[in-house]
């Protein structure tokens, strides 16, 4: 099977590919705009890959049915495409797993822990200091908890309610 690329050679600084050719198992002959051929596998990537939509491709008659559009190596409808710089480069596409972020729901919703560990403020000092007021009531003594002063100074409780 042979595909060439129907827009044209790239005339821009911008590598592209124009030209892909089957050879065997998961290994293509593509050429680039700038006249370069390189071998590239694709096998390794495909047997690492654990996601179905790329497995898919381990069947060689799905392999083969790679096109090239607007300079770019792909497969289905972007199911799989690479960058033009790592195929110009040749040999095997390696697989690699993604980072994962280890942050749970849990933590992510926490409040910020004050220095001494807790989430709240002990004193009043403390409220002074993270600009947290406690609401008074009719005869000045304290009505509960901390108020917190949002960025429109309007008294904001804990749970955000005004």
């Amino acid at each position: 099977m042979r595909i060439i690329d129907k827009t044209g050679r790239n005339t821009g600084p911008y590598l592209s590919v124009l030209d892909a050719k089957y050879l065997d198992d998961y290994r293509l002959l593509i050429t680039f705009n700038d006249g370069i051929s390189r071998i590239v596998d694709f096998g390794e990537f495909l047997r690492a890959s654990p996601h179905p939509d790329i497995k898919k491709y381990l069947d060689v008659k799905h392999f083969k049915a790679f096109h090239i559009e607007y300079g770019d190596l792909m497969w289905g409808d972007f199911d799989m495409i690479f960058p033009v710089a790592t195929l110009h480069r040749g040999g095997t596409i390696q697989y690699t797993p993604p980072k994962i972020n280890r942050v749970s729901a849990k933590s992510a919703n926490r409040k910020p822990a004050l220095k001494n560990g807790s989430t709240t403020p002990k004193d009043r000092t403390a409220c002074k200091r993270m600009k947290i007021k406690y609401d008074t009531g009719h005869n000045g003594q304290s009505a509960g908890g901390p108020n917190v002063e949002n960025a429109d100074s309007e008294m904001v409780d804990e749970a955000g309610k005004k």
